[in-house]
């Protein structure tokens, strides 16, 4: 039976495979599908805040800058940043901040601080971009109001006032509150019409981020033109790890309503633990040229240098305490200039820090400063402390701004050789521990020259309502013995000198 089946079985399935025709065929092909069609990268390539759409904030429209995933805008003083609506254009399906949509031209956000827009295209794909909204230059504005507008014309009377400090996108957190004020310096608030202040807040506040305290400065670098050299120096001296180094921020000010240019807010020199850290029983004193004017000072022995108090106040200070830290300096001058100078036991070293002296003297003397604020500091009166050096202060006269009326300020001059350091460098102990930090600052001047091109950059738009104040870019001031016609040449200038001053130092320390 099986036999018989199997060939018509076979029969009729070869029947069956001849009867498939050729649309049979046709329909178990697969058809071809349609070329996807690509889609663009995320992306914004307008920001845009409208008039229009900000009536009470803006009277034009304030177009941002796109670089990269940074978006940067620029409004006019006083503009209120907290709810401005942007108006934004690009390659995007949906738009959001955090979780919530954005809708162009409608969404307001508040842009005292960094908003981030996450940018997406229809398959999930998206961008991130930063927005950062500054209000006239981007520096903080200070404001201070004084009591019926009264003027600052004293450096020993404060005046009462009020100051506020605007949030930006670069400081989260602005302050408002009372303060006293008055001037600060000596020439440089007698001699010039751009003030330097002393600031004293009523109660202890953290300002730009640095640690709360009352005593503040306002520092005016009026004959500064680059009004970065205040700030090369510090940045210096952070790099030679100094026991302390004031913190500053560049900052617009506005007094009684009137604009009074680009500076520095920071740290007043005094004794605290988050400053110059010295105890209750220590002394911090400054070689000191106006030393008449103070109630308290002392002349040492041997060079007749004229030291001032910072601490303790001179209320406070007892004539035990006097006396001692006068004998202190004498004996330190007496042995400097005795035989047995080098000698680490019976010289010098018993009463000085060697380290902050060599310190010190290599950021006045490499940056050619002229007009040095010299600051000596004793921590405690204890058996086997020893008297440092800090902070650096005073760069005005630094980097090519010359003593001379008659030529430019050279670059191959020492300028630093007085007041202990022309013995102290005689010591070979001494010349090393010079070299030993200048090999070490050296290796880091590339980040120095990075510093102040960003900071340059920062200061930039700030310099620029400076300079329509204060028109002096063609006046020569104080000691200047040339002009540069531009803020930018200014800089360059600084930049130059510094670079020959590098080189020939390099050369001149190695003969020490």
């Amino acid at each position: 039976m099986f036999r018989r089946l199997f060939p018509l079985v076979l029969f009729a399935s070869m029947l069956l495979a001849g009867c498939k025709d050729d649309n049979d065929a046709a329909v178990v092909e697969p058809t071809p599908s349609e070329p996807e069609v690509p889609v663009a990268e995320p992306a914004l390539t307008r920001f845009v805040f409208e008039a229009s759409k900000n009536a009470r904030q803006l009277i034009d429209d304030v177009e941002c800058t796109i670089s990269g995933n940074e978006i940067t805008g620029f409004v006019t003083y006083m503009t209120d940043l907290s709810g401005l609506v942007p108006t934004f254009e690009g390659e995007f399906y949906d738009i959001k901040v955090g979780s919530a949509l954005q809708q162009s031209g409608a969404t307001p956000h508040d842009f005292t601080r960094e908003v981030v827009y996450r940018v997406a295209n229809s398959k999930g794909k998206w961008r991130d971009y930063k927005v950062k909204v500054y209000s006239f230059t981007g520096l903080p504005v200070v404001t201070i109001e004084t009591d019926g507008r009264a003027e600052i014309a004293s450096k020993e009377d404060y005046v009462r006032g009020t100051m506020t400090i605007s949030k930006t996108a670069d400081y989260d957190e602005g302050f408002e509150g009372p303060i006293r004020i008055r001037g600060r310096g000596n020439a440089t608030f007698l001699s010039y019409p751009k003030k330097p202040y002393k600031v004293k807040l009523d109660s202890k506040a953290e300002i730009l981020g640095m640690h709360a305290d009352k005593d503040w400065v306002l520092l005016a670098n009026y004959t500064d033109k680059t009004l970065l050299r205040v700030a090369i120096a510090f940045k210096v001296s952070e790099m030679l790890e100094m026991p302390w180094t004031p913190k500053m921020h560049f900052v617009e000010l506005f007094l009684n309503g009137r604009y009074q240019g680009s500076y520095q807010l920071g740290e007043h020199v005094k004794v605290a633990g988050h400053r110059l850290d010295v105890d209750d029983d220590g002394y911090m004193i400054e070689r000191d040229n106006y030393y008449h004017l103070e109630p308290v000072y002392f002349t040492t022995e041997v060079t007749g240098q004229h030291f001032t108090f910072k601490h303790p106040d001179t209320d406070d200070l007892t004539p035990e305490r006097l006396a001692f830290i006068h004998e202190y300096m004498n004996g330190f001058e007496r042995a400097l200039y005795s035989e047995d100078f080098r000698d680490p036991v019976k010289g010098y070293r018993r009463y000085i820090d060697p380290e902050t002296f060599a310190k010190w003297y290599l950021i006045n003397e490499l940056l050619c400063n002229k007009d040095t604020n010299p600051y000596f500091f004793l921590k405690n009166t204890q058996s086997g402390t020893r008297m440092g050096m800090s902070p650096v202060w005073d760069f005005e006269w630094s980097l090519g701004i010359g003593w001379h009326y008659t030529a430019p300020a050279r670059h191959d001059e020492l300028v630093q050789r007085a007041m202990y350091f022309d013995r102290l460098i005689q010591d070979p102990y001494f010349a090393d521990l010079l070299r030993k930090h200048w090999n070490t600052l050296k290796g880091r001047l590339p980040e120095l020259y990075d510093y102040i091109n960003e900071t340059a950059q920062r200061i930039s738009l700030s310099q620029k309502e400076n300079f329509k104040k204060w028109n002096i870019i063609n006046t020569p001031v104080a000691v200047e013995v040339i002009t540069l016609g531009t803020w930018e040449n200014e800089v360059q200038y600084a930049k130059d000198f510094l670079t020959r001053r590098t080189e020939w130092f390099d050369e001149a320390i190695r003969t020490w």
